[in-house]
């Protein structure tokens, strides 16, 4: 394995590790919900006001961060690092002001809002949606000063200090969440995640300095200055979008599949695409500083490697996560909300979204990778690849969800979420072919099959291992912890001796661990 490409999967580890804990701490805040409060009509205004502000939250930092690395490391490498200090405040400034500005507005009429977003919400819940939309939305403005802050120590490769600064909001809600057994309100947890939020901030400003002083006031590459087209903030812009609508889309269509369908798909979602979504994103990025390097260098070769090393590397981890969560999502439904607040049939449902999430996410890795890709490449016609992509994905996904929603309910937003995924991997594939001249290697394309192909087979082992546990209680959970790892020992082995990069390196790197 190449020494670049070495490092950058422990950069990866590094940041999914830190981003791992933070997936653990989410769906501990909603277990703690469906343990104490169940699938209520409180738990749908809370989760209601945590989808939509979350979203917005998830965008602004994919959005900042996307859009300014390319800019940050060409500056960094023509200038040195020093140069970067104070480039953005005033965008700081002005970003933080105009947020501030359109959340007091969004307070103001947060009963419209909750309103047109969440029709279907039951009457009891319509109160408490609108005082934590109220509350939440102080978040807004602390994330985007955070995101440019992230995008300033990600384009001076510090890719694991904006993940440990993001721990601090949830660390903060969980910590609430287990009070309310006490006579502790909700609304005092989503208090705790904004002053969650706050400290948060005040980390990401001591970080940011720490590195801007430590940096290299020496330019790193002698190369030509270039920019970044016209279309390419439009393309960023548009992908938010497109991710917010889903969002929205998915809120809105789960608030009319009856009480509780909301909460389901939220705890659902929580479970399967948050390992993923931290996955993704710790590949990303890395991967897309990476992306970023060789556009401003001109290099097309080791871009077109790099999209390649991307996928693989990607898949590497995501093809037995979501293919285990596909096959284990009853008896890890049945371990995990064995809660009386929890019905059989809610158990049921949650299980089904479980197992039909984590295909999406399977499918989202490559789409994500090719999306970045696109992005961080100078020469290509980015709002153009942003609308095609996103207005085919959009289209297929509500007529899909609008044809099934009045037959099978709360199933119908899953399943047009994994056909919307689907469009655009298949349209990133032939639009990189056609319009960039990139093709997958036989080699590569052998190599994504293969671990996908490994990571098939050993969830079904593990999920045949799980016969012969019990289906409820300690045992069925003993028989999770074992099946998985029975399952993903000879995964890696077997991935290693048939050549897989990630898997020699990491398997190699667990040898050499125990042997000493």
């Amino acid at each position: 394995m190449a020494k670049r490409d070495r490092n950058s999967l422990i950069d990866v580890l590094r940041v999914l590790a830190l981003r791992g804990i933070g997936m653990i701490l989410g769906i501990a805040s909603a277990f703690i919900l469906a343990a104490f409060l169940g699938a209520s009509a409180l738990v749908d205004a809370y989760f209601f006001a945590r989808r939509t502000i979350g979203s917005f939250q998830s965008i602004a930092e994919v959005l900042i961060e996307t859009l300014m690395v390319p800019s940050l490391v060409a500056k960094a490498q023509r200038d040195g690092g020093q140069s970067l200090r104070g480039l953005s405040r005033r965008f700081e400034l002005w970003s933080f002001a105009i947020c501030t500005a359109l959340c007091i507005a969004l307070i103001l009429g947060g009963g419209h809002v909750v309103d047109a977003l969440a029709p279907g919400l039951a009457a009891e819940s319509r109160g408490p949606a609108i005082a934590y939309f109220a509350i939440l939305l102080i978040t807004i403005p602390i994330t985007v000063l955070t995101s440019i802050k992230s995008a300033t120590l990600l384009a001076l490769r510090h890719f694991s200090r904006p993940a440990l600064a993001r721990l601090l909001p949830r660390a903060m809600l969980v910590v609430a969440l287990l009070l309310l057994p006490f006579g502790v309100d909700l609304t005092w947890a989503v208090i705790a995640f904004v002053v969650g939020n706050v400290l948060m901030m005040l980390m990401f400003l001591r970080l940011t300095d720490r590195a801007l002083t430590q940096a290299s006031s020496a330019p790193t590459a002698s190369t030509p200055q270039r920019s970044l087209s016209a279309g390419h903030g439009a393309a960023i812009i548009i992908f938010a979008l497109c991710t917010l609508i889903e969002v929205l889309m998915d809120t809105y269509f789960a608030s009319l599949a009856g009480v509780g369908a909301l909460a389901i798909l939220t705890i659902g979602q929580r479970i399967s695409n948050v390992g993923a979504s931290e996955l993704n994103r710790s590949l990303l990025s890395v991967y897309y500083t990476n992306f970023a390097e060789h556009a401003a260098a001109g290099d097309k070769d080791a871009f077109a490697r790099e999209i390649t090393t991307a996928i693989r590397s990607g898949l590497f981890f995501l093809a037995p996560l979501g293919f285990f969560l596909f096959t284990l999502a009853e008896p890890l439904v049945a371990v995990l909300l064995d809660f009386d607040a929890f019905s059989p049939q809610a158990r049921a449902l949650t299980a089904q979204v479980i197992a039909w999430v984590a295909i999406a996410t399977v499918l989202r890795s490559p789409v994500a990778v090719m999306e970045n890709a696109v992005l961080a490449d100078f020469d290509a016609p980015h709002a153009r690849y942003a609308v095609l992509s996103t207005v085919l994905s959009l289209a297929v996904r509500l007529a899909l969800v609008l044809a099934l929603l009045p037959t099978i309910g709360l199933l119908a937003v899953v399943y047009s979420a994994i056909a919307g995924t689907l469009v655009k991997l298949v349209f990133g594939v032939v639009w990189l072919r056609t319009q960039g001249g990139f093709h997958f290697a036989r080699k590569d394309l052998g190599q994504i099959t293969l671990v996908t192909a490994l990571g098939i087979i050993a969830a079904m082992g593990a999920a045949a291992g799980m016969r012969l546990f019990p289906e409820q209680g300690w045992g069925a959970a003993a028989g999770l912890v074992i099946c998985t790892v029975a399952a993903l020992g000879p995964y890696g082995v077997l991935a290693a001796r048939l050549g897989l990069p990630e898997a020699s390196w990491v398997v190699g790197a667990i040898r050499r661990k125990l042997r000493r």
